[in-house]
């Protein structure tokens, strides 16, 4: 049997609305208000169940623009940015919009990704990394990540380390450690709120890796040697954390007992690891559809004044945390 394609008509009729709210919905274009949350899922609902896929050449044509987001972010080696592109896939494509991806490892990849995706023509862009330097006259930008000169979406880290150090003091550990980027905000925090708390440091107990589970085999290993090192460490992320963790036991240290470890972005293994990890939640699907919504916003109304918003992290306490041994 031939396969037809369905119209905004057959969708339309399916739901039960307007073919013009069909449009609008599809198209990405219907603005906060105008059509009900109910009745935009009951559109997108009819044109799931009837296999609707957009003709973009003709919308393209009638509308000016490519219905394309460029997504720009470093490797999926860091493992929150892996489900976060799954979100933001979801998010787009649920509005009518396609997703040109470019990822980097180092500097040269990073120009060559601004490049490559710029070339496709997108409407817009989300990136955890802005280089205005590389754009293209005024693509919209919406940055994972704090900056003054563009709409941005960021996670609060001062309220969560705090919070993560209170818990860790409150266990009674005095000497936390941690391992990752520095110079970055999450580093930056931690040195703000161990100085706060007045709690110990010692440079020895800060390792200088990234966000990947090599730095946290490699920062485990000069921390478990140190005669008198942290008994809790914060770590850059949870595939930071994760790896450490696991180089500790193979080490015959007890998580938790010999070491208390908290990581960052509750990715899906963090539940499932043993110990389970104390980390953060940073809210995927919903910046996902907050970072959606401010490059659509931005391409349809250029002017408007500029968004930045701080999501809180959701605390997770789970098994990898404990009062140290012998304090």
């Amino acid at each position: 049997m031939e396969n037809i394609r369905a119209t905004l008509k057959d969708i339309s009729k399916k739901a039960g609305v307007s073919c013009s709210s069909v449009s609008l919905v599809l198209g990405g274009r219907c603005k906060p208000g105008r059509i009900s949350p109910e009745t935009q899922e009951k559109i997108l609902a009819a044109a799931k169940s009837m296999n609707y896929q957009p003709n973009t050449a003709a919308r393209a044509l009638r509308y000016g623009k490519n219905f394309s987001i460029g997504i720009l972010f470093a490797s999926l080696r860091d493992r929150i940015y892996a489900e976060l592109m799954g979100c933001l896939q979801r998010s787009l494509a649920a509005r009518g919009y396609t997703c040109i991806f470019a990822f980097w490892e180092n500097e040269t990849e990073m120009e060559q990704a601004y490049r490559v995706v710029q070339q496709h023509g997108v409407d817009g862009i989300i990136t955890c990394d802005y280089r205005p330097e590389w754009l293209n006259g005024n693509t919209p930008v919406v940055a994972y990540g704090k900056y003054d000169s563009i709409d941005s979406i960021y996670i609060n880290y001062e309220s969560a380390w705090e919070e993560a150090a209170n818990y860790l003091r409150g266990l009674g550990h005095r000497r936390i450690g941690y391992i990752g980027l520095l110079n970055r905000d999450r580093h930056k925090v931690y040195m703000a709120i161990i100085k706060k708390l007045g709690l110990a440091h010692d440079p020895s107990w800060v390792f200088a890796g990234d966000g990947y589970p090599e730095s946290g085999v490699a920062g485990m290993r000069q921390l478990m040697k140190l005669k008198k090192g942290p008994t809790a460490i914060l770590c850059h992320n949870d595939s930071v954390a994760m790896a450490a963790m696991a180089t500790a036991m193979q080490n015959g240290f007890n998580v938790a007992k010999d070491f208390s470890f908290i990581g960052f972005d509750n990715i899906l293994e963090a539940a499932h690891c043993y110990p389970a990890l104390t980390t953060f939640d940073t809210h995927l699907a919903a910046k996902s559809e907050l970072m959606v919504d401010t490059v659509l916003k931005r391409i349809e109304n250029p002017d408007t004044e500029q968004v930045a918003v701080s999501l809180k992290p959701k605390f997770i306490i789970r098994d990898s945390c404990d009062k140290p041994k012998g304090e």
